[in-house]
């Protein structure tokens, strides 16, 4: 029975009014059981705005197993458009800048590890390595209101392994560069 009744179901994104709860636009939809794509399935997970435009993460899926992942962007007109960036079995990071979306990262197949990044339009924008000592699983945090990046630099174990972090100027990053700014807490 309750195959039957999430087998006519879908998930909703929606604006909501924050005073009542209550929607006041349905951004997108999409079945209970994802989007069909050939053998298998496609299904949606928020990842940011910026504008009007709204972007999720497509994880495309066969019955068995994850494939690999893209981005659709659903902008203000209602029209959905995919981004043309599609993965094989990696996940693409998303980068805000307040609450802004404005790029997206993923990681290629070499060691040491590189990263590709890339605009809202889908367009290729850098490559970057971490820098030495930056932790490559968590390499990119957050992009401050001076263009600067924040990437982890690991934890200290002398201080209950508190995470460590480093500034990068983007355009400097983009670029390739590995020069960072360690961040000084004051305890």
């Amino acid at each position: 029975m309750l195959s039957a009744i999430l087998q006519n179901s879908t998930y909703e994104f929606d604006l909501t009014d924050p005073a009542t709860g209550r929607p006041i636009q349905k951004i997108f939809e999409y079945p209970c059981y994802g989007t069909p794509e050939g053998d298998g399935y496609i299904t949606y997970t928020y990842a940011g705005k910026n504008g009007s435009d709204f972007y999720f993460f497509a994880d495309h899926m066969t019955p068995s197993y994850w494939v690999g992942s893209s981005i659709l962007c659903i902008h203000s007109d209602g029209t959905q458009e995919d981004l043309g960036i599609m993965t094989a079995q990696k996940f693409i990071r998303p980068m805000h800048q307040n609450e802004a979306l404005r790029w997206f990262m993923i990681p290629n197949d070499d060691f040491p590890r590189t990263y590709t990044f890339y605009d809202l339009q889908g367009n290729e924008i850098g490559h970057n390595a971490a820098p030495a000592g930056v932790d490559v699983a968590l390499i990119m945090e957050y992009l401050l209101d001076d263009g600067r990046v924040v990437l982890t630099l690991g934890s200290d174990p002398a201080h209950n392994y508190v995470t460590n972090y480093v500034t990068i100027p983007a355009d400097a990053f983009l670029n390739g560069s590995t020069e960072y700014t360690e961040m000084e807490f004051v305890e």
